[in-house]
């Protein structure tokens, strides 16, 4: 694992590519660790040129990076089904649909389903803010927009701490960030600024959601 640093114009982007052993013992430890996890019996184990091991889960990608929220459709009715706003057909569905590796269910069929779940609860969405399929976005929450950042903020923080004490990268205080892939709704950009940093971020917008952010 090769850990590559581009300071240019005091902006800090770090990138991760795969394979190298050109990176330190601490930093090899911080990788490999095979402690109790969430993700289950690895599928495979991938040994590097250095004959380290590092584990590969089936399903961790599509269980740590929620690549389906992407998809207004199934983002409406998973928060629906967090708030039991959805009956029990449209609860199992949302479990359907969501899948393991890639959707259970094609695009058109979630979004239909989306639409008649919106129609129950039109107090919950913004007027005017519907995509090319007619969905809208959810009333924004305060509580629930705060503790989203205060939990982006204290991840940032362990991933920071992890990366010095590994020996890796100390990012200096007040450093510039441009995040890639900061998600719609820009949470994970206000945390970087609350840990004392000025941030940016680009993303490529899934599902026609280009120019819509509405987190200010």
């Amino acid at each position: 694992m090769k850990i590559e640093q581009y300071l240019k114009d005091e902006v800090v982007v770090l990138g991760l590519r795969l394979p190298s052993n050109q990176v330190g013992a601490g930093f090899a430890y911080f990788l490999d660790q095979h402690g109790p996890n969430g993700h289950g019996t690895p599928e495979t184990v991938f040994v590097t040129n250095d004959r380290r091991e590092i584990p590969v889960y089936r399903d961790y990608r599509y269980s740590v990076k929620l690549s389906w929220t992407n998809f207004r459709g199934l983002n409406i009715l998973s928060n629906l089904s967090a708030r039991e706003k959805t009956d029990p057909d449209e609860t199992g569905f949302c479990k359907q649909a969501i899948g393991n590796r890639t959707l259970g269910a094609s695009l058109a069929e979630i979004n239909n389903i989306a639409a008649r779940a919106v129609q129950r609860n039109k107090n919950l969405f913004l007027k005017g803010t519907e995509d090319a399929d007619g969905l809208p976005e959810f009333v924004l929450d305060e509580d629930k927009t705060k503790s989203t950042i205060d939990l982006y903020r204290r991840r940032h923080a362990a991933m920071f701490r992890k990366l010095s004490a590994a020996s890796v990268f100390s990012v200096p205080a007040g450093a510039s960030i441009l995040e890639i892939g900061y998600i719609s709704g820009g949470h994970s950009i206000q945390a970087f600024e609350q840990l004392g940093f000025s941030a940016s971020g680009i993303d490529n917008y899934y599902s026609g959601m280009a120019d819509r952010t509405y987190l200010h």
